[in-house]
């Protein structure tokens, strides 16, 4: 073995034992103080979001780390137009959507992994598969680099795709970081490959079992390993590979939410005294679409409050990095927030700030 691959090894094994080391305290969401967003709420109108907001005694600048306060104080809920910007508060009831009980995006049925397994012999290209009844199905996977023993970090990533009859690899290569395989599961047995420059290091290889394959959306969830506060990176798929990382489903610790009527998924971030996000990124297999932004001020998220305590709110300040905004308080024939766009972000999605 080289020195250079010697290295790598040494590395990958340094920051695995960090992990594990990390894993005893687990992932801790931080104190809540000031304003923090806690769901995101599909409606009966598609891109129309409801989201919640919770306010803490604390500022976030002088938190009693001795006596937390975990409950909120207050709780409110905007009603949030994705598209337009468009931004009401209670005051403005009725609104336009109704939250709905309907089953959406990731409530919908995924596709069971637990009856698929596959192994390898150390060294060897060969991958055999077993789940299919009582057959065994033998794939070679070129460029296989097979010279690790399964584990958490080492070995393969495989799911199953029932709407496609096809069983996808990651796999790591001798040539390059990682390829995907594409393999047929008749008789044929002909896998499709390319090259991934995706870094699967902290998908868990030990849990596959795990994996959510979600076929009506073309959507797979592959597990973390411990401790990072991501339970699962999700992918857009095809017959032949994984085209797209869906970022904004990444960080478990936001509330997050996918509508497969409009093909969007959601997330929420920020608060905590600072501005809060609710980001949508399409989740269509061919669409790619430029982030644009609609920004209100920190200080309007306070004001949504105080109107409620009776405390009268002026229209927020827009961020110096986007044009003024109108005010958010608007009736459903109000005009939308000013939105910039910002064509040079490379991931796909529209973005709303709220600052």
């Amino acid at each position: 073995m080289s020195s250079s691959s010697i290295n790598h090894h040494f590395l990958r094994f340094a920051i695995a034992t960090c992990l594990v080391g990390f894993s005893v305290h687990g992932c801790s969401p931080p104190v809540p103080c000031g304003i923090i967003a806690t769901d995101v709420l599909l409606t009966n109108v598609p891109n129309i979001v409801h989201v919640q907001l919770n306010a803490y005694e604390s500022e976030c600048d002088d938190v009693d780390f001795e006596n937390v306060l975990y409950d909120p104080i207050d709780q409110e809920m905007l009603e949030i137009e994705v598209e337009t910007g468009v931004v009401r508060t209670e005051s403005d009831l009725p609104w336009v959507a109704n939250a709905t009980n309907e089953d959406h995006g990731l409530d919908l049925p995924t596709v069971n992994q637990e009856g698929y397994s596959a192994s390898y012999e150390l060294g060897s290209d060969q991958v055999s598969v077993s789940g299919f009844g009582n057959e065994t199905l033998v794939y070679t996977l070129s460029d296989f680099d097979s010279s690790q023993r399964p584990g958490m970090y080492e070995g393969l990533i495989y799911f199953y795709s029932e709407a496609m009859g096809r069983f996808f690899f990651v796999y790591p290569s001798i040539s390059s970081a990682y390829k995907m395989a594409s393999c047929t599961t008749d008789e044929s047995l002909i896998c499709s490959e390319m090259d991934d420059a995706t870094d699967f290091f902290d998908v868990d290889k030990s849990a596959n079992h795990r994996i959510k394959v979600y076929d009506s959306l073309q959507l797979v969830g592959l597990p973390v390993v411990c401790c990072l506060c991501v339970e699962y990176h999700y992918f857009v798929f095809d017959e032949n590979s994984l085209v797209k990382k869906v970022e904004v489903l990444g960080n478990a610790l936001n509330p997050i939410a996918v509508d497969e009527r409009v093909g969007m998924a959601y997330g929420v971030r920020g608060g905590y005294d600072q501005y809060i996000s609710v980001i949508s990124e399409s989740i269509n297999v061919v669409e790619e679409v430029d982030i644009s932004e609609d920004i209100l001020g920190a200080d309007y998220l306070k004001q949504i409050f105080e109107a409620q305590a009776g405390v009268p709110t002026t229209p927020p300040i827009a961020s110096s990095t986007a044009s003024p905004v109108t005010s958010p308080v608007v009736s459903s024939t109000a005009s939308p927030v000013v939105s910039s766009t910002d064509s040079s972000v490379q991931s796909s999605g529209s973005l709303l700030f709220i600052w």
